[in-house]
């Protein structure tokens, strides 16, 4: 789909042939990969060797949070400190794994679970991978309650890229997920963003669109409240029902109308990229297609930070549990 601002426009008259021809090709897709996507158990004790000058990222997975979201498919697990702590000492075990196999990286990026479960932790194994390795930048994913002074003292100049998940600024839709008590409300959530900015050189607002309470209007409010929050990137993923959560997902925000998908994507893309009075350019440029970069910040132009880290790495290693690792022809799953 081609996302310019008028472009929908025009394309609402064959949306519900574009819909129909859009399931078809996701049932392709889906009997595909089902085909070629096989895993199996390996006897394989390490990972396979780099290949020399090949550039790779290591991808880490801290699979533990405070509250588990209903819509969330990623390998996660309830906090607790007597699993998580020695957790983090095996991922810096793993990564001594990798510099001994000849690996060497100049980005990291640590996803989730909540990477900042335990600050003192995750900042020690940022430190250890900085001595391993050249590591010129480090992406971080996290929550709005963890956006507090001493956890930002703490990332500076440790972590250049920091995604926060807030999913949306609405209240009711953010009881509905069970994130209102734990992470505060949207005006909170909005001025944390503000405050924690300057600390990095891109702050990510990481959203999520089509829930089913979801309308136009609180759609185009949470676009309004990112553009407020000064974030220098925003990405808005649709919400995907994957098997693995789909009973619990009905259960607390309802059952997925995916035919709305393309619609409210258009608003997001309209608002977002549209041109200003003017002729002027929009706010915001693509850097995928679930990834928008403010214009006149450091998150935009040829060398801006993705938040889809597969975009800029074809291949990686990934340490941690639920980690997958892309090498060669292979992909493997760490259990």
């Amino acid at each position: 789909m081609v996302c310019l601002p008028q472009a929908w426009r025009s394309a609402k008259k064959e949306g519900t042939h574009d819909m129909l021809s859009e399931r078809m090709l996701s049932k392709v897709v889906e009997a595909c990969t089902a085909n070629y996507l096989q895993l199996k158990p390996c006897d394989e004790a390490f990972m396979p060797s780099p290949n020399p000058g090949q550039p790779y990222m290591l991808y880490m997975h801290v699979p533990f949070c405070e509250r588990l979201c209903p819509y969330c498919s990623f390998n996660r697990f309830p906090f607790r400190e007597d699993r998580a702590k020695p957790y983090f000492q095996n991922m810096r075990r793993e990564m001594r794994m990798l510099k001994d196999l000849g690996y060497d990286f100049d980005s990291v990026y640590i996803g989730g679970g909540t990477p900042t479960i335990m600050i003192d932790e995750l900042c020690e194994t940022i430190d250890m991978a900085r001595d391993l390795f050249s590591i010129k930048e480090v992406s971080s994913e996290t929550n709005p309650n963890h956006l507090t002074h001493e956890y930002l003292e703490k990332l500076k100049g440790r972590v250049q890229r920091l995604s926060v998940g807030v999913q949306s600024f609405d209240d009711d839709l953010l009881r509905q997920m069970d994130r209102y008590e734990k992470y505060g409300s949207g005006q909170e959530i909005l001025e944390r963003i503000q405050e924690a900015s300057p600390y990095f050189i891109s702050m990510n607002a990481d959203m999520i669109f089509n829930f089913p309470a979801q309308t136009e209007d609180t759609l185009i409010h949470d676009i309004e409240m990112v553009v407020a929050s000064g974030a220098s990137q925003t990405t808005f993923y649709p919400l995907m029902a994957s098997p693995s959560v789909q009973r619990s997902l009905a259960a607390t925000v309802g059952k997925v109308d995916y035919n709305r998908e393309r619609r409210f994507y258009e608003i997001i893309c309209d608002l977002l990229l549209g041109d200003l009075p003017g002729g002027q350019p929009g706010l915001f440029e693509l850097g995928s297609a679930w990834t928008f970069n403010r214009r006149g910040t450091g998150a935009a132009g040829e060398d801006a930070m993705i938040d889809e880290y597969v975009v800029d790495y074809e291949e990686y290693p990934a340490i941690g549990s639920g980690g997958i690792t892309y090498l060669g022809e292979n992909l493997y799953v760490n259990t």
